[in-house]
């Protein structure tokens, strides 16, 4: 059985310095921490290099051996010789990270942030299928069930899911660190339990967007801003004349990590559309009021507590008390095995759905969730 370590994960790029190229390597050991090496340098194309890991008290010095390799698209590390001292249980290259943030001398910033190492460790696992990796949570709800009273239109007791996902058009534009993403995100609405009416599609919201990415891992309050986004994105429901909701947005968004805390900062303009000529007019504006109902942005909130992830989506159309409208959604999950969780979702608020983005909607749903 080899020996050798055993290497996956994203490789990113990083700028060539003068003095030659700047590697950290993130390795990750068997009881979950996170070990970050810095100081690795890559000279010439084809270097090999010998690093001697950290040990704990007692335990036997432990040296890797690399073959570090430069390429067109960036950086590659491959082990080099077998060691009799590494086993591939051990040990796992994570990502190489490229230069342009400061390193911390503290202690407790030598782990990498458990959130974002989630995101880092799904990425891989998807990644490698049609280059598709996921985007906002995938999930599905077989219990979704509506506190409000919706009498004549639909049972109260449906099933929700959502299936998102992006895939990298472009990768480090113009000789920088921007990447072009394409993105689809789906969430329906089934009347699955409606045995009577032939079980339909309550509604169904299609979300693509267009965005570049920019790794920034700026320290900032003890974590890092992680990245910016922006871009253009695109929502409807695919309805008839009556019932057909849309609207095209500009955004930005900035993501946060500190530690198990993870932040989201998202904010759109509202692009505009011009106005219907009659009800019936199919290239009007479906819901011109969209803003006052959705707002202009949304804070995301995620806090991982050991297994235990809970988050918070807060939206507010920052009007005055007459006029103030907005939503909270409140996620649950934990691990049942790999890549599934128990999930649950509470929604209260304005927006759940494109169609009842002018009414008010109380929901709580429990399920299974796929990424997070």
């Amino acid at each position: 059985m080899s020996l050798r370590p055993l290497f996956f994960g994203a490789l990113f790029l990083s700028s060539l310095l003068a003095e030659g190229r700047n590697l950290t390597l993130w390795l990750s050991e068997p009881d979950g921490t996170t070990r970050r090496l810095t100081g690795v340098k890559l000279e010439e194309k084809d270097q090999a290099i010998e690093i001697l890991l950290p040990t704990k008290e007692g335990e036997s010095p432990r040296i890797l051996h690399l073959l570090l390799t430069d390429e067109e698209n960036g950086a590659k590390a491959t082990p080099l010789i077998e060691q009799p001292t590494i086993n591939k249980e051990q040990l796992r290259v994570v990502e190489i990270k490229p230069p342009g943030f400061k390193e911390e001398s503290s202690n407790e910033e030598e782990e990498q942030p458990r959130l974002y190492r989630e995101y880092h460790d799904r990425k891989n696992l998807f990644g490698s299928f049609l280059g598709i990796i996921p985007h906002h949570p995938n999930y599905i709800l077989p219990f979704s069930h509506s506190l409000d009273d919706r009498k004549g239109e639909s049972k109260k007791t449906e099933a929700k899911f959502q299936i998102s996902f992006k895939t990298l058009l472009a990768q480090s534009l113009w000789g920088s660190k921007f990447d072009l993403y394409l993105a689809y995100t789906q969430r329906s609405y089934w009347q699955v339990y409606d045995g009577d009416d032939s079980r339909p599609f309550r509604e169904s919201n299609y979300e693509p967007e267009i965005f570049l990415s920019y790794p920034t891992e700026i320290p900032l309050f003890g974590g890092r801003l992680e990245q910016v986004n922006f871009g253009l994105n695109h929502e409807s429901n695919g309805k008839d004349i009556e019932k057909s909701r849309s609207w095209n947005r500009a955004f930005i968004e900035g993501i946060y990590n500190h530690g198990n805390l993870f932040l989201g900062l998202k904010g759109w303009y509202r692009l505009p559309e011009k106005e219907k000529s009659s009800p019936l007019d199919p290239n009007g504006d479906d819901n011109p009021d969209i803003h006052n109902y959705l707002g202009y942005g949304d804070l995301k909130i995620g806090y991982l507590l050991e297994k235990h992830l809970f988050s918070a989506t807060l939206r507010n159309n920052l009007r005055s008390k007459g006029e103030n409208r907005g939503s909270l959604l409140l996620d649950y999950s934990y691990p049942i095995q790999n890549h599934l969780y128990f999930y649950l979702q509470y929604f209260s608020g304005y927006g759940e759905s494109l169609i009842d983005y002018n009414r008010s909607v109380e929901r709580i749903g429990a399920g299974f969730l796929f990424t997070r």
